[in-house]
């Protein structure tokens, strides 16, 4: 008897561990058969304006982020393989996955999600825009990442750089960035530089416009302005600002190799994951705030000796601070 009921003893303990053993199986198996007990994964549709090099490097960023959050799906779209007619095909494909998150690379993609996504995402969030307002709400401008580094920001850098009455000449259109030159002449004044204004309303003033301004600048500073965007122009203009002894203050690498003196470089990659953060931390139900995009402030050595430019010493890389 004893036996026996120890027996029957060691098979019941046998089988409670199985059954423990079995336990986070049948678990598993329990909440992948019950809609809404399993883990929500987040669609996101990365929609891609162009296939060019920023914006494949944006797009590598985003990526290697969401990449950390098993629950985040992403799915890259290129806007150009869907002209025409075809766009129907994307918005069909979006809206049979069920995205629910778009990201926008550039403006085209942009321009797109707002007309035809409406209704299709929960949130859509901007990158690699340089004046996301003209395309968007005001209540949507925080889901995103422009390119545009604030006018106070900027002049705070040029003004560590510079020496004590170095005069700064603003290259614009007021009918593009009179907005811009407003807040850098507040920026300029609070830091103690002499900021010139430089105006323009079409290509064909800028020579005589230079003409009158070289003997009353330091430097010359280039922003984003349709009216001086041409690459030849702005090689010329800066041939010319060498000849009459005068830096050129730039705002991509294309300056730099053109003969600026110094340049703001958006980190286009760094930028990418500064989005993806977003699209995580919105997925996760928090909240987000307005980035000032990843950028260093590059300088062109060869051409500040050539001139004999005097700057103070060089700020750390990677500016991306407010």
């Amino acid at each position: 008897m004893v036996s026996m009921r120890h027996n029957l003893e060691r098979r019941m303990l046998q089988n409670l561990g199985r059954f423990l053993r079995l336990m986070p199986l049948l678990a598993f198996l329990i909440v992948a058969a019950v809609p809404g007990m399993a883990a929500e994964t987040t669609g996101v549709a990365v929609i891609v304006s162009r296939n060019i090099r920023p914006y494949l490097e944006a797009v590598e960023g985003i990526k290697s982020t969401l990449t950390q959050d098993v629950k985040v799906e992403a799915r890259i779209f290129f806007l150009e393989d869907y002209q025409g007619k075809s766009a129907a095909l994307l918005v069909n494909e979006i809206s049979e996955s069920k995205f629910s998150m778009a990201v926008t690379v550039g403006p085209e993609a942009t321009r797109f999600a707002r007309q035809e996504l409406r209704s299709m995402t929960r949130r859509r969030i901007y990158t690699m825009l340089l004046n996301p307002e003209e395309i968007l709400p005001e209540e949507e401008l925080l889901w995103g990442v422009s390119l545009r580094i604030p006018a106070g920001r900027q002049v705070e850098l040029i003004t560590g750089l510079m020496t004590n009455g170095a005069r700064v000449g603003l290259l614009f259109d007021p009918n593009n960035n009179d907005v811009f030159f407003r807040a850098a002449t507040v920026a300029a004044e609070k830091n103690g530089l002499t900021l010139i204004p430089i105006r323009v309303a079409s290509p064909k003033d800028i020579p005589q416009m230079l003409q009158e301004a070289w003997v009353k600048i330091d430097y010359l500073w280039f922003i984003p302005d349709q009216t001086v965007s041409q690459e030849s122009l702005v090689q010329y203009i800066i041939k010319e600002a060498i000849t009459n002894r005068v830096g050129c203050i730039g705002y991509n690498r294309f300056f730099i190799e053109s003969g600026a003196a110094l340049s703001l470089v958006m980190d286009y990659r760094e930028i990418g994951r500064q989005t993806g953060e977003i699209v995580l931390n919105l997925s996760a139900g928090k909240d987000c705030s307005l980035s000032v995009p990843a950028f260093n402030l590059e300088i062109n050595h060869q051409v500040v000796k050539m001139l004999g430019l005097k700057l103070r010493t060089r700020p750390e890389s990677g500016e991306a601070k407010p």
